[in-house]
């Protein structure tokens, strides 16, 4: 989704520009679908931390 190699969690898409809000604040311009079981890139921390607080 971005340039920094990780793989960030969408929480809010732009229904006017396409733009991803993650969770961890990040807005990405163009956002990428990543199928998560076939890619060697690890998680954002603060995505997976903040995925897992929702959860509980």
């Amino acid at each position: 989704m971005s340039d920094d190699n990780l793989i960030h969690l969408q929480v809010k898409r732009s229904w006017w520009d396409g733009s991803a809000l993650t969770a961890c604040g990040l807005r990405v311009e163009t956002p990428e679908a990543v199928w998560t079981w076939f890619t060697d890139l690890s998680w954002c921390p603060t995505c997976k931390a903040a995925d897992k607080a929702r959860r509980k």
